[in-house]
């Protein structure tokens, strides 16, 4: 696996926002706050089971 790109923060309206890389070359993020953090890490392992089962495809998308 390549090295990951640095995770952000920046403040929107006042409130804190972690960014993520998206790709390869750091131009795209997804972007969440605290509440989002919080419900992801309630979740976490439905997280993991969700991409085990179904992250083979190494674009994402279900075939149809």
């Amino acid at each position: 696996m390549a090295d990951k790109l640095p995770v952000q923060t920046e403040q929107y309206k006042g409130k804190p926002m972690l960014k993520l890389p998206m790709g390869t070359d750091g131009r795209w993020f997804f972007s969440f706050g605290i509440s989002k953090a919080r419900k992801i890490l309630e979740y976490l392992p439905e997280i993991q089971t969700f991409v085990n089962q179904h992250g083979s495809n190494p674009n994402g998308k279900t075939k149809e």
